[in-house]
């Protein structure tokens, strides 16, 4: 039996517009399953209704576990057709699609009033780019997005914030190899929160690969970040407070630089983006290493 996998941001959406495609669906058939965040509704001529904790906010954790059961049901049930509504929805499915060996085709509908001139550019940007990863135009585009501006630049300001804000004119604060200790803690915190909420949502094997991957790798960027805010408080106390700003942007745009290159690579899914990647690690482990050893060596008091 021919199966299909339709999703949208709520189930009022596919109960209010779709049923009639359910029905005909059914009629000829097919498996039908529906995914959807927001209550949960009874679903009329559906197979299986599964609830997923989409929220309204591109960048929230929540979207990222909906994405993971999207990916589980896509890679357990092995549909024949994907179909999705509404940018949010849309955007996950596709998300949570990538790099899958036996990738089902994927339908996406449009819906025209996101793209009015009331829609914020970043957004219309993004969904227009999203739009073209699902048809096979500007792959990179989307993945050089997503992975930069949605994940790294976010996560890296969210390590960031907490040393610039409890930390930073902290009394404890007067040696310059301070600054890579609060960034490493708070970095090595995030993954924590982080991991946990994968792993509940995931498997042993998603728990493996991120102690392997994803610690390690919040913890070299962290020491990026540290040693770029070390100079920052040196030049701080030092009364270079235009050499401070400049530092403490270096101290963001660094890290996420790292960052959204790590995630690029891993989301690329081509044989040479991983050779490319393991190339990366060496070399960004082994510069950090070195850097962390001369910044222990050389500390001095602030």
């Amino acid at each position: 039996m021919p199966s299909v996998l339709i999703t949208a941001s709520t189930f009022s959406h596919i109960v209010n517009f779709h049923l009639p495609y359910l029905r005909r669906f059914r009629e000829l058939g097919w498996q039908v399953d529906v995914a959807c965040g927001g209550a949960m509704r009874d679903i009329p001529f559906a197979d299986v209704t599964a609830a997923l904790p989409l929220e309204k906010k591109m960048s929230s954790p929540a979207n990222l576990r909906a994405a993971k059961l999207l990916r589980g049901m896509m890679e357990r049930e092995h549909y024949d057709l994907v179909i999705t509504h509404t940018s949010l929805a849309s955007f996950f499915t596709r998300w949570a699609a990538r790099g899958m060996k036996n990738r089902p085709p994927i339908v996406n509908v449009m819906h025209g009033y996101l793209f009015t001139d009331e829609t914020p550019a970043v957004k219309k940007l993004l969904l227009t780019r999203a739009a073209g990863a699902a048809l096979g135009r500007s792959t990179v585009w989307y993945l050089l997005l997503d992975n930069f501006v949605i994940v790294a630049c976010s996560e890296e300001l969210a390590k960031l914030l907490p040393v610039r804000l409890a930390a930073w004119d902290h009394p404890a604060f007067d040696y310059r190899f301070d600054a890579i200790v609060y960034s490493v803690s708070s970095a090595l915190g995030f993954a924590a929160v982080e991991n946990i909420l994968y792993v509940l949502q995931s498997d042993l094997r998603t728990a493996v690969s991120r102690a392997i991957l994803s610690v390690p790798g919040h913890f070299f960027f962290a020491v990026s970040m540290g040693l770029l805010l070390s100079r920052a408080k040196q030049a701080e106390c030092c009364g270079q407070l235009r050499r401070r700003r400049m530092l403490a942007l270096l101290a963001l745009a660094v890290p996420t630089l790292l960052h959204g290159l790590w995630d690029f690579l891993l989301a690329a899914g081509s044989r040479w983006a991983v050779i490319a990647f393991y190339a990366f690690v060496a070399a960004f482990f082994i510069t950090a290493d070195v850097c962390l050893r001369r910044a222990s060596r050389t500390d001095s008091r602030l």
